[in-house]
């Protein structure tokens, strides 16, 4: 009975999620979140959200949703979160990363008080970006990695660098 339940389920889910996606206007796109069955965690990918692990294209944009899908996954009741990057070399351009207010040492903050950050991290709780030993490579003066107002933060496997350094 159990199985057959189960079984149920599963269809009346899959159709229900055929029937949205075919009632959605046109454009707009559901991304897949991954769900570590029994544990509460959440696995967003983040070559899903457009991240290109060939650098080709700048992956700014596509990391800050991968992002923000992490913080909707959490609000919604995830255990925890992971961005997974899938082995490879992102492309940061300034242009498109986020920016902030920060005062840091290292710059003139009164002349200069926003500042462009690559990877910003922010108001994260329960969170893992997972590199897989990537390269995130920055285009531009910028912060490479901020986290801001987060808790319980994982950094794994990863690097940075700058294509021109300042």
């Amino acid at each position: 009975d159990k199985v057959i339940s189960r079984n149920k389920l599963l269809s009346c889910l899959t159709s229900l999620a055929l029937i949205i996606q075919l009632c959605m206007p046109a454009g707009l796109t559901v991304q897949a979140q991954e769900r570590t069955e029994g544990t509460g965690q959440v696995i967003i990918h983040a070559e899903e959200y457009g991240a290109d692990p060939n650098g080709l294209e700048d992956s700014a944009k596509a990391i800050q949703q991968a992002f923000e899908a992490a913080k909707e996954a959490k609000e919604a009741g995830a255990a925890e979160v992971i961005v997974d990057f899938p082995k490879g070399e992102y492309h940061i351009y300034k242009d498109y990363a986020e920016k902030r207010e920060y005062h840091t040492s290292n710059t003139n903050s009164i002349e200069s008080p926003e500042k462009t950050i690559g990877l910003l991290i922010e108001d994260q709780h329960d969170f893992t970006l997972q590199g897989n030993g990537s390269l995130f490579m920055m285009h531009g003066n910028m912060m490479a990695l901020a986290v801001v107002n987060s808790s319980n933060v994982t950094l794994e496997d990863f690097s940075w660098d700058f294509a021109v350094p300042t």
